[in-house]
């Protein structure tokens, strides 16, 4: 889904800053932007810091961006992407090679849900957004994360989270994959299952229904086929009858 480009005022923008990847093609700038990122995040994680100088990295990197080109922010569904840092590393960095292949700059989140989706997403931030939203979900479609391109890039209309459940609670990445770890070992909290196990029923939900969606798709699909064969095959019976009669006729002129 393509979009205007986020504000210095978004929530989402930088939310997942800590494993954001920063696609800047001049090393010197690179580095200066994530020296600044370094340091919004450890003042994010100072409880008695309250001025963490977020809004305006944003600002500054948006100006960057802009300088070069069109902004746009991109949404790329995510929706079976695995509960697991070393395949989400791994998936993470096999992006960032495949869009620094193709010069295209800007930042990538992977966000489980936010105040507008309520589902696995990754959000793109920069210039040729069409291309990397192209780039991100054919990578997924290959490591079986979506269904396929179609769904991945669904840009049907849907009524935002927020919308729909005011008082939810937005679960960063970290958290999420922490949650995960602790419950492979049996460590944690009756609140947290609960809050997690949720999250963890909904994505296997969509699962269900996109791979639903895929054998209606793949049924229909098939339908239409043997629908035009036979149409083609009438289209060729009738054209034969047409060449008799046409034959017939003549004969009967010459008479």
């Amino acid at each position: 889904m393509l979009q205007s480009a986020r504000s210095s005022n978004s929530k989402s923008f930088l939310r997942e800053l800590e494993d954001a990847l920063v696609l800047i093609d001049n090393e010197k700038d690179k580095n200066y932007f994530l020296k600044q990122m370094q340091e919004v995040f450890r003042k994010r994680k100072d409880s008695f810091t309250t001025l963490t100088g977020e809004k305006a990295l944003k600002s500054e990197l948006l100006s960057y961006l802009k300088e070069k080109g069109y902004v746009q922010t991109a949404n790329v569904w995510a929706r079976s992407v695995p509960m697991d840092r070393n395949k989400l590393d791994e998936l993470l960095a096999l992006l960032q090679t495949r869009l620094k292949e193709n010069h295209i700059e800007g930042i990538l989140e992977l966000h489980l849900q936010d105040r507008e989706i309520n589902s696995p997403h990754f959000q793109f931030v920069g210039l040729n957004c069409k291309f990397a939203e192209s780039i991100i979900a054919h990578t997924l479609v290959e490591f079986a994360y979506e269904t396929s391109i179609e769904s991945a890039l669904s840009k049907k209309d849907f009524m935002p989270y927020y919308k729909e459940n005011p008082k939810a609670r937005v679960q960063d990445l970290n958290t999420t994959l922490e949650y995960y770890e602790r419950k492979k070992k049996s460590i944690i909290t009756p609140y947290e299952d609960t809050l997690l196990d949720t999250l963890e029923e909904t994505s296997e939900e969509l699962k269900r229904m996109l791979e639903s969606f895929q054998n209606k798709r793949i049924k229909l699909t098939s339908n239409m086929q043997n629908l035009q064969m036979k149409l083609n095959d009438y289209k060729t019976h009738l054209r034969s009858k047409n060449q008799h009669y046409k034959k017939l006729r003549r004969k009967i002129r010459r008479r």
